[in-house]
Protein backbone atom coordinates (compact mmCIF):
# COMPACT_ATOMS: atom_id res chain seq x y z
CA UNK A 1 0.00 0.00 0.00
CA UNK A 2 2.97 2.41 0.39
CA UNK A 3 4.25 1.36 -2.53
CA UNK A 4 0.96 2.10 -4.58
CA UNK A 5 -0.03 5.45 -2.56
CA UNK A 6 4.08 7.02 -2.82
CA UNK A 7 4.34 6.11 -6.34
CA UNK A 8 1.04 8.19 -6.91
CA UNK A 9 2.34 10.79 -4.90
CA UNK A 10 5.31 10.58 -6.91
CA UNK A 11 4.69 9.51 -10.57
CA UNK A 12 1.23 11.11 -11.25
CA UNK A 13 0.36 14.49 -11.63
CA UNK A 14 -1.86 16.07 -8.52
CA UNK A 15 -5.35 15.70 -10.21
CA UNK A 16 -4.79 11.61 -9.91
CA UNK A 17 -3.39 11.97 -6.03
CA UNK A 18 -6.43 10.22 -4.39
CA UNK A 19 -7.11 6.84 -3.14
CA UNK A 20 -9.56 6.21 -5.96
CA UNK A 21 -6.33 6.10 -8.40
CA UNK A 22 -4.65 3.98 -5.79
CA UNK A 23 -7.09 0.86 -5.64
CA UNK A 24 -6.79 1.29 -9.79
CA UNK A 25 -3.17 1.08 -9.54
CA UNK A 26 -3.44 -2.17 -6.96
CA UNK A 27 -6.08 -3.58 -9.57
CA UNK A 28 -3.34 -3.01 -12.37
CA UNK A 29 -0.46 -4.51 -10.15
CA UNK A 30 -1.47 -7.58 -9.27
CA UNK A 31 -3.44 -8.51 -12.65
CA UNK A 32 -0.71 -10.73 -14.85
CA UNK A 33 2.29 -8.79 -16.12
CA UNK A 34 0.64 -5.48 -14.68
CA UNK A 35 4.01 -4.92 -12.58
CA UNK A 36 5.39 -4.17 -16.14
CA UNK A 37 3.57 -1.03 -16.46
CA UNK A 38 5.24 0.52 -13.38
CA UNK A 39 8.87 -0.76 -14.23
CA UNK A 40 9.85 2.21 -16.15
CA UNK A 41 9.13 4.74 -14.08
CA UNK A 42 10.81 2.64 -11.15
CA UNK A 43 13.81 2.27 -12.94
CA UNK A 44 14.26 5.84 -14.29
CA UNK A 45 13.60 6.82 -10.40
CA UNK A 46 15.41 4.52 -8.28
CA UNK A 47 16.12 5.97 -5.16
CA UNK A 48 12.45 7.29 -4.50
CA UNK A 49 10.35 5.66 -1.82
CA UNK A 50 8.21 3.75 -4.45
CA UNK A 51 11.49 2.17 -5.95
CA UNK A 52 12.66 1.67 -2.49
CA UNK A 53 9.53 -0.36 -1.50
CA UNK A 54 9.04 -2.13 -4.86
CA UNK A 55 12.51 -3.44 -4.55
CA UNK A 56 10.68 -4.90 -0.74
CA UNK A 57 7.88 -6.29 -2.60
CA UNK A 58 9.62 -7.78 -5.07
CA UNK A 59 12.12 -9.57 -2.78
CA UNK A 60 9.13 -11.01 -0.92
CA UNK A 61 7.14 -12.56 -4.13
CA UNK A 62 8.83 -15.29 -4.13
CA UNK A 63 6.80 -16.73 -0.35
CA UNK A 64 3.45 -17.06 -2.94
CA UNK A 65 1.14 -17.48 0.19
CA UNK A 66 2.96 -14.24 1.91
CA UNK A 67 2.48 -12.26 -1.03
CA UNK A 68 -1.51 -13.48 -1.68
CA UNK A 69 -2.10 -12.42 1.74
CA UNK A 70 -0.48 -9.23 1.68
CA UNK A 71 -2.81 -8.68 -1.43
CA UNK A 72 -5.62 -9.75 0.85
CA UNK A 73 -5.31 -7.10 3.52
CA UNK A 74 -4.13 -4.24 0.79
CA UNK A 75 -7.43 -5.16 -0.95
CA UNK A 76 -9.05 -5.10 2.05
CA UNK A 77 -8.06 -1.33 3.37
CA UNK A 78 -9.19 -0.45 -0.43
CA UNK A 79 -12.50 -1.49 -0.28
CA UNK A 80 -14.15 1.22 0.00
CA UNK A 81 -11.65 3.37 -2.23
CA UNK A 82 -12.49 0.83 -5.17
CA UNK A 83 -16.25 1.13 -5.76
CA UNK A 84 -17.50 2.76 -8.68
CA UNK A 85 -20.74 4.10 -6.91
CA UNK A 86 -18.09 6.08 -4.27
CA UNK A 87 -15.89 7.48 -7.06
CA UNK A 88 -17.35 10.78 -6.70
CA UNK A 89 -16.35 10.99 -2.77
CA UNK A 90 -12.40 9.87 -3.28
CA UNK A 91 -12.02 11.76 -7.17
CA UNK A 92 -12.36 14.77 -7.08
CA UNK A 93 -12.26 14.67 -11.35
CA UNK A 94 -15.15 12.30 -11.23
CA UNK A 95 -18.19 14.65 -12.66
CA UNK A 96 -21.54 12.06 -13.81
CA UNK A 97 -19.86 8.98 -14.78
CA UNK A 98 -16.70 10.46 -17.17
CA UNK A 99 -13.75 12.12 -15.65
CA UNK A 100 -14.01 15.89 -16.01
CA UNK A 101 -10.08 17.08 -15.93
CA UNK A 102 -10.87 20.89 -16.31
CA UNK A 103 -13.13 20.26 -12.91
CA UNK A 104 -15.81 22.50 -14.42
CA UNK A 105 -18.80 22.81 -12.86
CA UNK A 106 -17.69 20.56 -9.58
CA UNK A 107 -17.17 21.35 -6.52
CA UNK A 108 -15.49 19.30 -4.20
CA UNK A 109 -15.55 19.53 -0.61
CA UNK A 110 -12.41 21.71 0.58
CA UNK A 111 -12.29 20.98 4.37
CA UNK A 112 -9.72 23.33 4.67
CA UNK A 113 -12.10 26.01 3.78
CA UNK A 114 -14.38 25.24 6.05
CA UNK A 115 -11.93 26.88 8.48
CA UNK A 116 -11.72 30.10 6.08
CA UNK A 117 -15.41 30.46 5.11
CA UNK A 118 -18.67 29.89 7.25
CA UNK A 119 -19.68 26.01 6.12
CA UNK A 120 -22.40 23.74 7.51
CA UNK A 121 -21.34 19.68 6.57
CA UNK A 122 -24.01 17.30 7.67
CA UNK A 123 -23.57 13.67 7.86
CA UNK A 124 -26.03 11.55 8.10
CA UNK A 125 -25.39 8.35 9.72
CA UNK A 126 -27.35 5.23 10.24
CA UNK A 127 -27.71 3.88 13.60
CA UNK A 128 -28.24 0.45 12.71
CA UNK A 129 -26.50 -0.22 9.30
CA UNK A 130 -22.57 0.48 9.94
CA UNK A 131 -21.55 -0.92 6.66
CA UNK A 132 -20.61 2.71 5.63
CA UNK A 133 -18.76 3.38 9.16
CA UNK A 134 -15.56 3.07 7.54
CA UNK A 135 -16.10 6.07 4.82
CA UNK A 136 -17.37 8.31 7.90
CA UNK A 137 -14.10 7.64 9.76
CA UNK A 138 -12.24 8.46 6.97
CA UNK A 139 -14.28 11.68 6.69
CA UNK A 140 -13.90 12.50 10.43
CA UNK A 141 -9.74 11.90 10.59
CA UNK A 142 -9.39 13.65 7.79
CA UNK A 143 -11.42 16.34 8.79
CA UNK A 144 -9.83 16.77 12.51
CA UNK A 145 -6.13 16.93 10.74
CA UNK A 146 -6.63 19.53 8.12
CA UNK A 147 -8.39 21.59 10.27
CA UNK A 148 -5.36 21.57 12.62
CA UNK A 149 -2.99 21.73 10.15
CA UNK A 150 -4.72 25.04 8.99
CA UNK A 151 -5.10 26.46 12.40
CA UNK A 152 -0.91 25.39 12.56
CA UNK A 153 -0.35 27.47 9.65
CA UNK A 154 -1.41 31.16 11.67
CA UNK A 155 0.53 32.31 14.19
CA UNK A 156 -2.13 32.24 16.96
CA UNK A 157 -2.52 28.86 15.98
CA UNK A 158 -6.26 29.09 15.40
CA UNK A 159 -8.33 29.36 12.68
CA UNK A 160 -10.20 32.13 10.96
CA UNK A 161 -13.19 30.97 12.21
CA UNK A 162 -14.21 28.62 15.19
CA UNK A 163 -15.44 25.08 13.98
CA UNK A 164 -17.89 23.28 15.75
CA UNK A 165 -18.02 19.67 14.93
CA UNK A 166 -21.61 18.42 16.86
CA UNK A 167 -21.04 14.39 17.20
CA UNK A 168 -24.59 13.33 18.46
CA UNK A 169 -24.48 9.81 19.20
CA UNK A 170 -21.10 9.80 18.15
CA UNK A 171 -20.29 7.19 21.29
CA UNK A 172 -23.26 5.11 20.67
CA UNK A 173 -22.37 4.67 16.93
CA UNK A 174 -19.26 3.06 15.75
CA UNK A 175 -17.62 5.92 14.34
CA UNK A 176 -13.89 5.28 15.16
CA UNK A 177 -11.18 8.73 15.16
CA UNK A 178 -7.62 7.40 16.21
CA UNK A 179 -6.46 9.34 19.17
CA UNK A 180 -9.45 10.95 19.15
CA UNK A 181 -9.21 11.59 23.00
CA UNK A 182 -5.86 13.82 21.93
CA UNK A 183 -7.20 15.50 19.18
CA UNK A 184 -10.18 17.06 21.36
CA UNK A 185 -7.49 18.50 24.36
Amino acid sequence: LEFLISYTLQALPEEDHNMYTVSKLFRSFISPLGEGAFLPWIEEHPTCLASIRYAQIRGMQRADKMMSSIYAFVALALKYFDIEEYKNIFDPNYRSGSVNTKKKGRECLDIARIGHEKTVVFLNISDNDHSLDAITNVFYTQAFQTLIAEADKNEDGALELPVRIILDDFAASSGRIPDFDKIIS
